[in-house]
């Protein structure tokens, strides 16, 4: 990248900042909150900078190196946003320069003349850069995680290409090093940040087979290949088909495995709709009334987008080598969904799972525009060509910065999206959070009403309901026997978690003394009554245990504390019950129970790295208890 692209790469820095710049004064969304809470108890160092970073609640690995990129910004949270969506900004645009540079080398091995290089890599990397859809990964500040992960990948892709070059060049000991040391970095510091890392070798084998397969190498490059590529790919394959074979996961889904399989064909064209000719009714986050796929034939369009979607993978593998640039842009969108676009038990829709699967469509599309141009047989014609082209980026240039102003705000965009979608129960259960501490209080029900959200559940609604009475006693509280009923027989639904967890968290913290502790208890019993929500089971009594120490029921705090620890075993719930404990004057029962949360650790200490401060810390404490009781009974 050293002679000739420095406008191409001003433009890739001003560009996409100019156009995002409108969206930085929004404000955190969903999980967010949830997953970045910790940071209101980070210090500069210690315990509990690295508690918010390795977070033990994750699953393994637990994206440490996001959460540290998170850490570091603890002042600003969580009154600056604008801080966090800056960072993201900054690693979004960074790709942005990856990815030019990823296409600089590939057409470089392409054999393509080193300024119409410049242009497919320039054209591709403006057009993904500035891809509104992308909209809702780059101003979600959590999805910083996915962003990482990216940029990872992307370095990956740029050290593959660079020993692939080496290898062409007859240097297979440099090509095969770098190759190496490449692969073996990239991938576990992208998994670090988010597990979708872990398709690099599936994009770089999707690379090989189509547009690379006619580069040079040396024969032992056809093993190596096997090792590095074919290996992982199939690695990956068989831990999806395992997945499938025990189901995991779906008993606490609306939907089965069948379902989301079927769902996922036609979400995959929702996505290259919302790609290539974005609009705000097709974006944004409130997905989460996208309609399941219950059968063949229910949507219509069910078994149309199932057998599509294999008529792309079939087309993909046949064009390999009469049209191999048409069979990247397909392969490779492809593979880029192979995690979350199958038998994971995730959501069904979300936007940001398209970040680096669409690099292989924008690649097609460029090089197809550079090919056209490069073709055709007069100036006037070549305009034109350039001149569409003009016309396509300014459209894109456009609707991107009209999502963005309405990320900015964040009441605009709720309301445009209850618009779009009006099946979302997310964005109504967020408009109302925010019109709740202005005093529209019935505006706010209105949006979680039955009317409003028919296909929601009425346990759900009223637990945001119980939540916006939390934060501001005029909203009224359900009836409690009308409450328990419906938890007593609704389905799993995530929202009731959340509602639950933030309004018992916010009554410990003294936040809403107006509201009955008993209230909150006894939902928590309807819910561990109702076998469709044993997910949500240790979560309601950690609830009960909290509830109950505010009481000083210590006793029946442990009890529950103990419970959920059987459930759900986790250092923090030990750790709880030792300090009820404590709060009794029960220092040898405290020692019992920190001993558990000692063995937690150890048992899982894969999860609960840097979790030692923290014990530490309380085991001077239950000394220093101990040492004063002991003075105080000494004769």
């Amino acid at each position: 990248m050293s002679k000739g692209p420095h406008a191409f790469i001003l433009a890739l820095l001003v560009w996409p900042t100019l156009l995002y710049a409108p969206g930085l004064s929004g404000t955190f969304h969903l999980d967010d909150r949830p997953n970045l809470g910790t940071l209101s108890e980070v210090e500069s160092s210690g315990d509990h900078f690295w508690r918010s970073v390795l977070r033990p609640e994750m699953s393994f690995p637990g994206r440490p190196l996001a959460m540290l990129t998170f850490a570091v910004q603890a002042k600003d949270w969580p009154e600056n946003p604008r801080a966090f969506k800056r960072v993201n900004l900054a690693i979004h645009v960074f790709n942005g320069l990856l990815v030019f540079w990823v296409f600089l080398i590939l057409g470089r091995l392409m054999a393509l003349p080193t300024r119409r290089t410049q242009w497919l890599g320039f054209v591709a990397a403006l057009l993904w850069g500035t891809a509104p859809i992308h909209v809702s990964t780059v101003l979600y500040v959590v999805q910083r995680m996915n962003l990482l992960a990216g940029s990872f990948s992307l370095l990956g892709m740029v050290g593959f290409l660079l020993a692939r070059e080496k290898l062409s060049h007859g240097r297979p000991g440099l090509g095969y090093g770098l190759m190496v040391s490449s692969l073996a970095l990239a991938i576990p510091l992208g998994v670090l940040c988010k597990e979708n890392a872990i398709l690099l070798p599936c994009f770089l084998l999707v690379l090989e087979v189509t547009v690379l397969r006619s580069v040079s190498a040396p024969g032992s490059w056809k093993w190596a290949r096997r090792v590095l590529l074919w290996l992982p790919f199939w690695l990956v394959v068989g831990g999806l088909l395992m997945e499938a074979a025990t189901g995991g996961g779906y008993t606490n889904r609306t939907f089965s495995l069948f379902e989301r399989l079927l769902s996922q064909a036609r979400v995959l064209f929702h996505y290259l709709d919302a790609a290539l000719l974005p609009a705000t009714s097709k974006l944004g986050l409130y997905r989460d009334g996208f309609e399941v796929s219950r059968n063949w034939v229910q949507p219509a369009l069910t078994w149309l987008s199932v057998g599509a979607v294999s008529l792309l993978f079939v087309s993909g593998i046949l064009l390999r080598r009469r049209q191999p640039v048409l069979s990247l842009g397909i392969l490779w969108f492809l593979a880029g969904h192979l995690l979350e676009s199958t038998t994971l038990s995730l959501e069904i829709y979300f936007e940001h799972r398209n970040y680096l699967p669409l690099l292989g469509p924008f690649f097609c599309l460029a090089y197809s525009v550079v090919l056209a141009r490069a073709q055709m047989p007069s100036k006037g014609i070549s305009a034109a060509v350039i001149a569409s082209v003009g016309l396509y980026g300014g459209f894109f240039s456009y609707e991107l910065f009209k999502e963005a102003r309405l990320w900015g705000d964040p009441l605009r965009l709720v309301a445009a999206k209850i618009e779009a979608f009006p099946r979302s129960a997310r964005a109504r259960y967020e408009a109302a959070s925010w019109l709740v501490p202005q005093g529209q209080f019935e505006t706010a029900l209105s949006l979680i009403s039955d009317e409003a959200l028919p296909n929601a559940s009425k346990a759900a609604a009223l637990g945001m309901q119980v939540r916006l009475h939390c934060i501001d006693r005029q909203v009224p509280l359900p009836e409690l026997e009308v409450l328990r009923a419906q938890l007593g027989t609704a389905v799993y639904d995530a929202n009731l978690g959340t509602f639950f967890a933030r309004t018992a968290e916010a009554r410990r913290r003294g936040e809403c003394p107006w509201l009955d502790a008993n209230y909150l208890s006894s939902a928590a019993e309807a819910v561990l009554s109702n076998p469709r929500l044993r997910a949500l089971w240790a979560d309601a009594l950690v609830w009960q245990a909290q509830l109950y120490a505010l009481d000083g029921a210590y006793e029946r705090a442990m009890e529950r504390m103990g419970r959920a620890i059987e459930m759900k075993p986790r250092v923090e719930l030990a750790v709880y019950r030792a300090e009820y404990a404590l709060a009794l004057g029960d220092i040898d029962r405290a020692w019992q129970y920190f001993a558990e949360a000692e063995d937690i650790v150890s048992a899982r200490n894969w999860r609960y790295v840097g979790g030692e401060p923290r014990l530490d810390a309380y085991r001077r404490h239950i000394r220093s208890v101990t040492t004063l009781s002991l003075a105080r009974n000494a004769p």
